[in-house]
C-alpha cells in the first residue's frame, strides 16, 4: 500500500469493510461536517491548524499544553484528522464504527453538541491529515482554520515524490486561505521553500538552529520575548512544537510569563526553577 503521507495510518475513526457501505458513509460525513459546523458558528472558537508531514502530534501536543491553563483549549483525540474524524474532533465526541447503535448515538450527540455549542470552547488545535488530492478541501468544508502551523515535509530519501507532490498542493490550497502573518512554517524544508516562492508567501518562519543551549537551558527569541526550555526533550519535532507554542500563545493574548511557564513545563523543566525573567525580544 502507498505510505500514510500527512497522517497516521488508519485510525478507529475509519468504518471497517463490514461498517458503513458508501452511501451510509457519505450521509453520515455530510452530517457531521453540518453538526460540526454548526457548533463552530455558535461558539466561535480561534482555530489553530497544524498541517505537514512530520511531527504534527508533537507540535499539538505542546501548542495545547501551553495555552490550556489559561484558555479552554481542545485538539484532536488521537489520529482524528480525517474528513470523519475532524468533526468528531470540533465537537469533542468520538466513535465506534463496528456498530451501528453506537454510530446512531454518536450522531444523535453531534447534532445536540452543535445546536447548543457545548462543550465551551475558546481554543481548537486540530491536526490535518491529508493524502490525496481533494482532501484539504473537504476538511476545510469543517473548518475555517485562523491560524496555521506547517511542519516539515520532507522525511528521507525513502519519500516518495509523488506523494510529496499530492502534500504540497493540498498544502497551498491550505495556505493559500489565510494571511500570510497568520501562518508560521519551518524555513528548513526544502519543499516548503519551494511552495513559499512559487506562491510569492511570506509567513512567519521557525528553524531547528533557532534553540541555542545556553546555561540554564535552551534558549530562543520570538518577535517579542526571549524564552528558555529545559532539557528533556529530543527531536526537531519539538524545537519547533516550542517555537509553534510561543508564537502562538503571544498572538491569544498570553502573558509572557505564561507562556516561559507552559514551555518549561513542556520540555521537562523543574517547576521549582522556571525561569521568571523574560528578556525583551529583538
Amino acid at each position: 500500500p502507498p505510505p500514510y503521507i500527512g497522517q497516521s495510518p488508519p485510525s478507529p475513526v475509519r468504518a471497517p469493510r463490514s461498517g458503513l457501505h458508501r452511501a451510509g458513509r457519505a450521509v453520515a460525513v455530510g452530517a457531521l461536517q453540518g453538526f460540526a459546523r454548526q457548533f463552530l458558528r455558535k461558539r466561535r472558537p480561534v482555530v489553530v491548524a497544524i498541517a505537514g508531514n512530520r511531527g504534527k502530534t508533537v507540535v499539538k501536543r505542546i501548542v495545547t499544553g501551553v495555552l490550556s491553563p489559561h484558555i479552554q483549549t481542545r485538539a484532536n483525540p488521537r489520529s482524528y484528522n480525517t474528513e470523519i474524524g475532524l468533526p468528531l474532533a470540533v465537537l469533542g465526541l468520538e466513535i465506534n464504527p463496528r456498530a451501528w447503535r453506537a454510530i446512531t448515538k454518536t450522531l444523535v450527540q453531534a447534532a445536540w453538541r452543535g445546536f447548543t455549542g457545548q462543550p465551551a470552547t475558546q481554543v481548537l488545535v486540530l491536526e490535518l491529515g491529508v493524502r490525496n488530492p481533494g482532501d484539504m478541501a473537504q476538511l476545510l468544508r469543517t473548518v475555517q482554520p485562523d491560524w496555521a502551523v506547517v511542519t516539515n515535509l520532507v522525511s528521507g530519501e525513502e519519500d516518495d515524490p509523488a506523494a510529496q507532490a499530492v502534500l504540497l498542493e493540498e498544502l497551498a490550497h491550505l495556505l493559500r486561505s489565510l494571511p500570510a502573518d497568520h501562518v508560521l512554517v519551518s524555513s528548513d524544508d526544502s519543499l516548503l521553500s519551494h511552495l513559499r516562492q512559487r506562491e510569492n508567501l511570506q509567513p512567519a518562519l521557525m528553524a531547528r538552529e533557532d534553540l541555542r543551549l545556553q546555561p540554564g537551558g535552551y534558549h530562543f527569541r520570538s518577535e517579542a520575548c526571549a524564552y528558555t526550555v529545559g532539557g528533556d526533550w529530543s527531536g526537531d519535532s519539538s524545537a519547533y512544537a516550542f517555537q509553534a507554542a510561543a508564537w502562538l500563545a503571544e498572538r491569544l493574548g498570553l502573558a509572557p510569563q505564561a507562556i516561559q511557564q507552559g514551555l518549561w513545563a513542556a520540555s521537562g523543566g523543574d517547576p521549582e526553577t522556571t525561569p521568571q525573567q523574560v528578556a525583551g525580544g529583538e
